[in-house]
């Protein structure tokens, strides 16, 4: 009987070992070839991309002034079905209190 469950347990210990390393090289291969970080869209790329999908977009620093701010844009919501913003920070502490 003790052979039996010495079995089962080595072939549970080295299926369960095999999965974790399976899924350990995933996680690494997502993680460090998948993941592009994009660098900052520009302020007209972002204007002529929603203005083509039919979006309206409005500068909040028109409309009142944000200390730390160096671009706010959003959509409106009658002519976008969503709302998208684009924003850059000249002030990190600023940053880091809007997020």
């Amino acid at each position: 009987m003790k052979s039996r469950n010495l079995k089962f347990g080595l072939i549970f210990t080295i299926f369960f070992n095999v999965s974790i390393v399976i899924s350990l090289i995933i996680g690494f291969y997502l993680v460090f070839f998948k993941i592009e970080v994009l660098d900052r869209i520009d302020k007209k790329t972002f204007v002529d991309y929603m203005e083509n999908k039919g979006c309206k977009v409005v500068d909040v620093l028109n409309e009142e002034e944000l200390d730390g701010m160096d671009d706010y844009l959003v959509t409106t919501k009658d002519t976008c079905p969503y709302l998208i913003s684009y924003a850059t920070f000249n002030n990190e502490n600023v940053l880091q209190k809007f997020f």
